[in-house]
């Protein structure tokens, strides 16, 4: 299941770790295919692999480990399938180089520090409607510039996108998520200078007096139907619609 700018190598082989390089017989392996026997990506297992610049995961595959691709700091394209309905904590985490992730609409928790630190200056993460809680950390101190909070969320932890640096635009979807633990720390803080959060009309006053919530309603504002109808969301049915779509 490894391969190399050559083509692919026979899975089964053994290949060898150099530190943060690994070798099958000579060569760099930096791409990676997962075989159709294989339903799982265990815990740790591409962890550090720091020369790792793709993986193909067939749909199938049902879960993504702790730590399993945690460090993979040139890691830029993985396609999460469908089948996938969990993924653990730190999974991604300093993943420096990722572009885009579709998180699936079978995952319904985003665990601690799954996506900490992830990202390149135009990452691109979307959360699948389907996804219901957030945990504490999940995103903090990833690249992402916007975030959309599909109307399925229930929970969102305490740091789950706090030092998100580039943060400007959050979009929430539906009504107010619990906000869990705010008090050891809110869930937005240290973004980019003049942060919105977006919410739809029927929700505004619920979203301003809303615990957690409350502390940010200078930064509160109605979902638009013009500047944001460029942006993507994807619905549980893997349908995607623009954010103008939802706005009142």
């Amino acid at each position: 299941f490894l391969k190399n700018e050559t083509g692919a190598i026979s899975y089964g082989s053994t290949p060898v770790e150099n530190g943060t390089k690994v070798y099958l017989n000579g060569e760099l392996i930096t791409d990676v295919v997962f075989p159709a026997e294989l339903n799982e990506v265990g815990q740790m297992t591409f962890m550090n692999w720091k020369q790792l610049n793709s993986v193909e995961l067939h749909d199938g595959i049902t879960s993504i480990g702790d730590s399993a691709f945690k460090v993979c700091t040139s890691l830029k394209s993985i396609s999460i399938p469908q089948s996938v309905t969990s993924i653990g904590s730190s999974a991604f985490q300093s993943c420096t180089s990722i572009e885009s992730i579709n998180i699936p609409s079978g995952v319904k928790t985003i665990s601690y520090y799954t996506f900490s630190s992830c990202g390149n200056e135009n990452a691109n993460i979307i959360i699948s409607d389907g996804v219901e809680v957030i945990r504490n950390s999940a995103f903090e101190g990833s690249k992402i510039a916007s975030v959309i909070i599909p109307a399925s969320v229930k929970e969102i932890h305490y740091d789950a996108f706090n030092y998100c640096r580039n943060l400007s635009s959050v979009y929430c979807m539906g009504a107010p998520a619990s906000a869990i633990n705010w008090s050891y720390g809110n869930a937005f803080e240290n973004n980019a200078e003049g942060r919105k959060i977006y919410v739809p009309g029927a929700y505004l006053y619920e979203y301003t007096k809303a615990s957690g919530w409350s502390k940010y309603s200078a930064d509160i504002e109605i979902m638009s139907t013009s500047a944001e109808n460029t942006i993507v969301y994807t619905t549980s049915d893997n349908k995607a619609l623009t954010i103008s779509e939802y706005a009142d």
